[in-house]
């Protein structure tokens, strides 16, 4: 497992999670890139990570961006990012391919842009996640995963991506 981490990244709640799961995430194939602190040089970061989600797509890589991940793929696909008034930060609802439910977000930028190769899914006016649609799996959240994620209740997204980078 390849993990990409901005200075400063956030990733002590992301490697719980994960080895609630499965102990052996570590030995499978596949990218996750992180997010980061506020004030970090997030434009660098995403310029170096691009040529990196760019080597997963194209190889049919599992990768599973998280928050700054999808902001980096949002860049790569011909987007942008825009500047929030405010950081947004809590428990948000958000709709996606798996349904409703309640997220934690922590971030200063969203994504704009046309996709037309992902699924988008939006709320209040950000896009919260896209999934690539001819890829087994090249899914990127703008909301935090693992800090809803539990022993008890792992959080399906990182139980699917751990599930696709086990097969392969």
């Amino acid at each position: 497992m390849n993990i990409y981490l901005p200075e400063n990244p956030l990733v002590t709640t992301l490697y719980k999670a994960l080895d609630e799961i499965d102990e052996k995430w570590r030995d499978y194939n596949g990218v996750i890139v992180t997010g980061s602190w506020p004030g970090q040089n997030d434009d660098k970061f995403i310029e170096e990570i691009i040529p990196k989600i760019k080597e997963a797509k194209e190889n049919r890589i599992p990768y599973l961006g998280l928050c700054l991940g999808m902001q980096a793929i949002g860049v790569m696909e011909g987007g942008g990012l825009i500047k929030m008034p405010e950081h947004r930060q809590g428990v948000y609802k958000v709709h996606g391919w798996g349904g409703e439910g309640e997220e934690s977000h922590w971030h200063r930028f969203r994504v704009w842009g046309e996709f037309p190769e992902y699924d988008v899914y939006e709320d209040e006016g950000i896009v919260s996640s896209m999934r690539l649609r001819e890829h087994p799996f090249f899914v990127a959240c703008q909301f935090h995963p693992e800090y809803q994620s539990s022993k008890d209740r792992p959080h399906p997204l990182l139980v699917q991506f751990l599930g696709e980078c086990r097969s392969k």
